[in-house]
This record gives C-alpha cells, sequence and structure tokens, in this order.
C-alpha cells in the first residue's frame, strides 16, 4: 500500500477491493485501478508486511484466520506490490522481485503468483497505469530499446506484447490508457509532430491511431479524463482557448471543444487535477473560472455534453476557493468536499441545482475543517463511508452518511482520543468494510466495520506489537 500519501487519492474500495483507491479524481471507465488492491472472489490482495517479510502479496477475507501471505516476491526485500486491476478474475498489478519491477499476475493463491512477463531482463521495465479495457490489459512500460510506450496483454506471457512504437527511435511517448468512448479504448500518447494528444486503438499495432491533432501547434496538455454517455470528457489545449473542456466518441469529427469556460488562452483547468462524476443525465465536474491561474478557484459545475448545458451549479464560496473535490456519486446525487469560506471544508451533497447543492453535516463545528474527501468516499450498504476529524489536530476517523445531517456519524473511535486512528483504503465486503488505521497499539493494521456499521474491530495484527502491518499507510497530514 506504500504510503498514505498515495493512497489517499483512491478509495480504499479501490486499495482493497479494487486496490486495498479515481487518480486526480477523474474517472476511467473501465480500468477499475485503485492501485492499492483488488478483489478476487473473496478475496482480496494488498500489500503487507509481517515484519519476518518485507512488504509482500497478501490476501483477506475479512478474518483473521483468512488473512495470510500470498507468496514472498522478493525474498530479499520489498516486492512492493501496486498498482492493482483485474483481469478475467485475476489480478494484475507491480512487483519487484529483485531483479526490477514488471507487472505479476495472482489468483490469489501461492503457484498461481508469477510474473506476467519480464520486458527488461536486465533490469525495471518501470510499469505503470495498468488499466482493463474491451477486455485486455493496458500498461506503460519502458523495455530500454523503444522508451517508454503503452504494451497490451490478454493476460498471458505470450499474449503480453507492445502495443505500439508511437514515438519512435527510443523516445518516449508515455502512451497510457484514458479511458473509452464509442466503444473503443483511448489513450494519451505523444508522437513526433503531433505532441500529446488522444489515440485510439482495437488492441493491435494497426488499429492504433491519432484521433485528432487537438493542437497542431503544440501538444493539447491533456488533463485528468471521465466518461459519460459513451463519450470521453477531458482537459485540453488548443492552442487558443486555453485549457478547457473537451470530450471525444473517438472519432476526429466528434472530438470537440464543450464549453470555452474563461475567454482568452487562460482556461479552466490550468492547473490539472480536476475530477469527473456522472450523476443521472449529467457530468459534474470541478473548473476554475476566475481567470487567475495562480488562484486555484475550484468550484463544482455541470454538463450535459453541450455549450449551453454546461453551467456552474453554485457559488457555494462567493469570492473565495470553493475548494471542491472528492466528487461521488450516490443514490442519484453527487456528495463532495468544499468550503463555504465559513465553515472549512465539510461534507456537501448537490442535485445539481443551486437549492439542491447543500451542507450534509458540519463535522467539524468547533471552526475546523473536517476534509471529509481525504480518503476517499466509498458506498457500502447503502451508506457512503469516508474519513473525517471532529475536533482537535489530525483526529481523523472512520464516518459513514445517507446523505442526512442525522445520518452522517463516527462509526468508531478507534484511536481513543485526540490522536484519530488515521483510517484509509476503504474496501467494501460481503458483511462490512475493509480499512487500514492505527489504534496507538498496534501500528497500523487492518480493520473492518460490522455489517451495520456501528462498530469496527481489527482483523489481524499483521506485523504483531506496535510495528506497522502498513508501513506509512495511516499517516495523514
Amino acid at each position: 500500500m506504500r504510503n498514505h500519501k498515495t493512497l489517499i487519492a483512491a478509495p480504499l474500495a479501490v486499495l482493497l477491493g479494487s486496490a486495498l483507491t479515481a487518480g486526480c479524481g477523474g474517472s476511467s471507465g473501465g480500468s477499475d485501478n485503485d492501485d492499492g488492491s483488488a478483489t478476487i472472489g473473496d478475496a482480496v490482495l494488498f500489500g503487507a508486511t509481517d515484519g519476518t517479510t518485507g512488504v509482500e502479496l497478501w490476501k483477506t477475507d475479512g478474518t483473521a484466520d483468512g488473512t495470510s501471505l500470498v507468496r514472498d516476491i522478493n525474498p530479499a526485500g520489498d516486492s512492493d506490490p501496486f498498482n492493482f486491476v483485474v483481469l478475467d478474475g485475476i489480478a494484475f498489478f507491480t512487483a519487484d522481485n529483485g531483479a526490477g519491477e514488471e507487472v505479476w499476475r495472482s489468483d490469489a493463491t501461492q503457484s498461481g503468483t508469477r510474473m506476467l512477463k519480464d520486458i527488461n531482463p536486465a533490469g525495471s521495465s518501470d510499469p505503470s497505469d495498468l488499466a482493463v479495457s474491451q477486455g485486455r490489459l493496458y500498461y506503460r512500460a519502458n523495455d530500454t530499446v523503444t522508451g517508454f510506450e503503452p504494451w497490451v496483454s490478454d493476460g498471458t506471457s505470450a499474449g503480453t506484447e507492445q502495443l505500439k512504437d508511437i514515438s519512435p527511435g527510443g523516445s518516449n511517448s508515455n502512451g497510457r490508457f484514458a479511458g473509452e468512448a464509442g466503444g473503443m479504448t483511448i489513450l494519451a500518447a505523444s508522437s513526433p509532430g503531433a505532441g500529446y494528444e488522444l489515440w485510439k486503438t482495437d488492441g493491435t499495432e494497426e488499429g492504433t491511431e491519432l484521433i485528432k491533432d487537438i493542437n497542431p501547434d503544440g501538444g493539447a496538455y491533456l488533463q485528468n479524463f471521465g466518461e459519460f454517455d459513451g463519450e470521453l470528457y477531458f482537459g485540453a489545449e488548443d492552442g487558443s482557448t486555453g485549457n478547457e473542456l473537451w470530450k471525444t466518441d473517438g472519432t476526429e469529427a466528434g472530438t470537440t471543444l464543450v464549453a470555452d469556460l474563461v475567454d482568452g488562452a487562460t482556461g479552466s483547468f490550468p492547473n490539472g487535477g480536476r475530477e469527473f462524476a456522472a450523476v443521472g443525465d449529467v457530468l459534474f465536474f470541478t473548473a476554475d473560472t476566475d481567470g487567475d491561474p495562480d488562484n486555484d478557484d475550484v468550484a463544482l459545475w455541470k454538463t450535459d455534453g453541450t455549450e449551453a448545458g454546461t453551467t456552474l451549479v453554485a457559488e457555494i464560496n462567493a469570492g473565495g476557493n470553493d475548494r471542491v473535490r472528492g466528487l461521488t456519486a450516490y443514490d442519484g446525487r453527487l456528495v463532495f468536499e468544499a468550503d463555504d469560506g465559513t465553515n472549512g471544508s465539510e461534507l456537501w451533497i448537490s442535485d445539481g441545482t443551486e437549492a439542491g447543492t447543500t451542507m450534509v453535516k458540519n463535522i467539524f463545528a468547533a471552526g475546523g475543517s473536517s476534509f471529509p474527501a481525504i480518503a476517499g468516499l466509498t458506498e457500502y450498504g447503502g451508506e457512503l463511508y469516508f474519513t473525517a476529524q471532529d475536533a482537535g489536530v489530525l483526529n481523523y476517523e472512520v464516518w459513514k452518511t445517507d446523505g442526512t445531517e442525522a445520518g452522517t456519524v463516527q462509526v468508531a473511535d478507534i484511536g481513543a482520543g485526540v490522536t484519530g486512528s488515521g483510517p484509509g483504503n476503504y474496501r467494501p465486503i460481503a458483511d462490512g468494510v475493509l480499512f487500514t488505521a492505527d489504534d496507538g497499539v498496534t501500528g497500523c493494521e487492518l480493520w473492518r466495520t460490522n455489517a451495520a456499521g456501528d462498530d469496527a474491530s481489527q482483523v489481524r495484527d499483521i506485523n504483531e506489537g506496535a510495528d506497522d502491518g502498513f508501513p506509512g499507510a495511516c499517516d495523514i497530514d
């Protein structure tokens, strides 16, 4: 699970199920990439240490007896399994066996855990951006000959190959999965002449081609991606309007500017890290429209895919930074974190109208911020689970909400005081939610809520004693 600063970008539904984590908050369609963990049947795979081995591949079914080491991939150190995705019931992830980092695969058994393909026998291929689309695994890797290029796999070693050397001659295209549109897999990659633009692929070299050169004078500076109504939305720079909201259906003609929210070359997505969440017939997103690239004034917007239907939802903090993040679809509405300038960063909900955009609860009512999106929001049993603080300094504990003030409550006070347990990496299982937390005695370990969501207990002290089973995962700052 590496460290919490990495993991807080994604819900535990990713970390412990998609990975016992939306990077940059954006939707990535068929990816199921939560980075820190993966769920296969009843087993959740993740990286942890028992103090005897390094950080290695473990699994759990949510019980102490069902929590065990799968394989010590690197007996001499940490294999550090990460970047989990699932294809056809098999987990794929990055790991280092001591000879270099490559993509591995596991069926949650020792014998069924092995390297997918050794792309760089002399060292690491540094694979990243694992994603599943149209029945294939895509990732970015470096074979040291062609540079960082996109690779594709059917899940077997023989069926793993470089998709295309998009930037020939040893330079890097850094081609990576962006999402899906029109039933096609969409990549973002850099090529000579066109720069960083959108590509599409059918999984073959011949079927991998540039969709459109959005910015003929340079790269389109593509950032963040979200799928909605069969199309892919993203931020792009066309050379004249600044970085604004675009969409594609996978064709050149269907790759268009949705709306120029800020006149001129400044753009509404100047600093990246924007988020998307589809709810019903609208796509919510965040944008900075004050025209000042040095003032990251992020507010909540929505679109139906047309210029006329792209509008500001609500001015949550008039004249200030709304600080909107953590966009999460829930029960036909949007739940997110925002700062109204008076109550700090708290939990909000919206039905897409100004009147229907309200604070759910001022969790830190004493004048601070609860920061409810710091570790992601994950749904289980019709409620959203998240991390928040209600007093003190770094007093983070597990909370849940049903979208109402009365239904927003702390699940358990694991830290038993103002220190907090620093929970994160939420992952729903059959009868509760898995997460990491530190009770101040056993270190950062694996915990779970009960089915009712009104209490929590430790699953197992993986690294017995005060040392962490998940090094750094509970360090929220």
